[in-house]
């Protein structure tokens, strides 16, 4: 159903399901992508998670912890379990396409979960590595970080 875009009615056989799916990434995967495009963010996490206790080694594992991190982030208000979830996406692939962007994002949840240091630490390695990134920006605001929702305050 999802695959020819029936977006609710494959939410629906999976509510059905109780989102059991075979135990196959791009089944997973595409439970996840089910339940977050229909706005149950909490729903797309299991199959997430599943995909990354199982199947860590497949390429796919390390896009499974980036949305993950995405989910924590930017839709349940989450940053500690998003800045795990990013860090297990570069551990996954360090050389990966999502691996550069997941430091950068990495930085942002550790700071917005509080930790100052860490956001800190990470955001000096990033720009060493990275000086002319995209999120190079957005990361030399957390370089200077003391508490959470620093970046406003490197700009006093």
């Amino acid at each position: 159903l999802a695959g020819e875009g029936r977006m609710q009615a494959a939410y629906e056989a999976l509510e059905r399901q109780r989102f059991r799916v075979r135990d196959q990434v791009a089944e997973l995967m595409e439970a996840s992508d089910v339940a977050r495009l229909r706005g149950h963010p909490r729903d797309a996490l299991p199959p997430l998670r599943q995909v990354l206790a199982r199947h860590a080694t497949d390429p796919r594992a390390a896009s499974a912890a980036f949305t993950l991190g995405r989910l924590y982030l930017e839709t349940l208000g989450e940053p500690a379990g998003a800045a795990r979830a990013f860090a297990q996406a570069r551990q996954l692939r360090p050389s990966g396409p999502l691996a550069v962007d997941a430091f950068a994002r990495e930085i942002e949840a550790r700071g917005r979960a509080g930790d100052a240091a860490g956001a800190r630490s990470l955001a000096s390695r990033f720009l060493a590595a990275h000086p002319n990134h995209p999120r190079a920006g957005s990361v030399r605001r957390w370089a200077g970080a003391e508490a959470e929702g620093a970046p406003e305050a490197t700009h006093r």
